[in-house]
């Protein structure tokens, strides 16, 4: 057996060491187990995008990028470690990273450098405020139902962006469902956005939020109309006019009342 035959089998020893502590949860020991490896056998792609991996889900996005651009140029075929690369260069705005390996994932982008700006479809996140920009990960966990059609779930990685929105959740009561368009209108027209939580936003038990809503509690949570609604406002920060000044006009102008108004915290954001 040759010196680098040995140190390749002694890299393989170390890398089934290190999955085994991560499985069991010392993080430290998986780390220093995969680092060990790699000393022994620097080659080792594996070892690489595992290390690439746990640095992603720890937000530690210069290791995590690092790992995987070497699990990339080692392994090129390797479709997770390519997705790995792309999600930790996103994070780290390396835009020339970001395009290349999306395109080499068949992926076409707008434009041909910098920052891509492209409606890739509906995603779904919570505990964030509107017109927040995150960083989504790459694999589903679950789906939505939205009409007819199905949307996977990502979860939320980082916060990119911090939208200049603020959360506000106002309580009303309305004559008919005239009223709630009409205040959406407005509030819209003066720069805030309005979301009727009453009918569009629903709890779900811890199944659910982990694969797909079962049609059992979907026919239970379905709404019938509804006089008081909870809603949601984006109350934007150039807005042309002040929300409770909204509130207030919509009020002389309809049958509808203003029960609360009350502004939620940052770190309380939960829609």
């Amino acid at each position: 057996m040759t010196l680098l035959d040995f140190k390749r089998q002694q890299a393989a020893r170390l890398h089934k060491q290190a999955q085994a502590r991560s499985a069991e949860g010392d993080r430290d020991g998986a780390i220093a187990a995969y680092l060990q490896a790699l000393a022994l056998d620097p080659k080792k792609s594996a070892s690489h995008y595992n290390l690439g991996l746990r640095y992603k889900y720890e937000g530690d996005w210069d290791r995590s990028f690092e790992h995987n651009l070497a699990a990339n140029n080692l392994d090129p075929d390797d479709q997770a470690a390519r997705w790995n690369l792309a999600i930790a260069a996103t994070a780290l705005a390396r835009w020339e990273v970001v395009r290349r390996t999306w395109q080499a994932e068949g992926i076409m982008l707008d434009g041909d450098s910098g920052p891509i700006d492209m409606n890739f479809g509906i995603a779904t996140a919570s505990g964030f405020r509107h017109g927040d920009i995150v960083l989504n990960d790459g694999a589903p966990e679950g789906s939505r139902t939205a009409g007819n059609r199905d949307y996977a779930v990502f979860n939320v990685l980082s916060l990119l962006q911090a939208s200049t929105f603020q959360t506000a959740i106002a309580r009303i009561e309305v004559a008919s469902e005239a009223d709630v368009q009409s205040l959406e209108a407005m509030l819209t027209e003066a720069g805030h956005v309005m979301e009727d939580w009453t009918v569009n936003l629903r709890s779900l038990c811890k199944q659910c939020c982990e694969g797909k809503p079962h049609e059992a509690r979907d026919a239970a949570l379905s709404p019938e109309w509804q006089a008081q609604r909870e809603l949601g406002v984006a109350i934007g920060a150039n807005a042309a006019t002040d929300a409770t000044t909204v509130f207030a006009r919509w009020q002389d102008s309809t049958g509808g009342r203003l029960r609360s108004f009350d502004i939620v915290p940052h770190h309380q954001d939960a829609h």
